[in-house]
């Protein structure tokens, strides 16, 4: 007679809860919080996603998992105001409690304008990315040619100047370097493109 292999216990309704704050102990309210499957650098599958309540906490319940399993966490301050976040949890028999701490951020917004001839009017086709170590992220400029890029860690970035899919002024890119302060917004000088007429 041949033994069966134990098999991982399953939990049918596994809870897990945190709070999130900033490095202070600040509780953060109205952060998104989304639960995955898997490790850091694993896809997974988004199991939940919730925000954190008005003393910063979150509580998932009735999880799919088993005893032992990884999941990963995913904290994102929409404001911009805090860095987003990724760590793992493993998945206990019962209730899981998992932290979690988010850095302030900093921010850069600024002008892009079109000169035409002797005027100037607002860029309104051109995506701005701002990339720096181990982070990116791009936006598009307003209709008054203006941009904000929040969620960046202390640092330093390359700010790249580009036509975004509608390639509407047909100028190339162009880029300038920037350092971002925690808890700070940088503007910089307006930066000037010229028309596709000058190209």
């Amino acid at each position: 007679m041949t033994a069966e292999l134990a098999r991982p216990t399953p939990v049918a309704s596994a809870t897990i809860t945190g709070t999130v704050s900033d490095p202070s102990g600040y509780p953060l309210v109205g952060i998104t919080i989304v639960l995955f499957e898997g490790g850091r650098g694993e896809a997974g599958m988004r199991l939940d996603t919730t925000t954190t309540d008005d003393i910063g906490g979150y509580r998932f319940t009735r999880v799919r998992a088993t005893a032992g399993d990884d999941c990963r966490v995913e904290a994102t301050d929409e404001s911009g105001a805090h860095v987003s976040t990724c760590s793992t949890l493993t998945v206990g028999a019962g209730a899981t409690t998992h932290h979690t701490t988010m850095p302030v951020a900093g921010h850069v917004q600024g002008r892009v304008v079109i000169q035409d001839g002797s005027t100037t009017r607002p860029a309104t086709h051109v995506c701005v990315t701002a990339a720096g170590e181990n982070v990116v992220q791009a936006v598009n400029v307003s209709a008054r040619g203006t941009f904000r890029i929040g969620g960046l860690p202390a640092g330093k970035y390359t700010l790249l100047f580009h036509d975004d899919v509608h390639l509407d002024d047909g100028v190339s890119a162009h880029w300038m370097s920037v350092t971002v302060a925690a808890a700070r917004t940088t503007t910089i000088e307006d930066q000037v493109r010229p028309s596709a007429s000058q190209n």
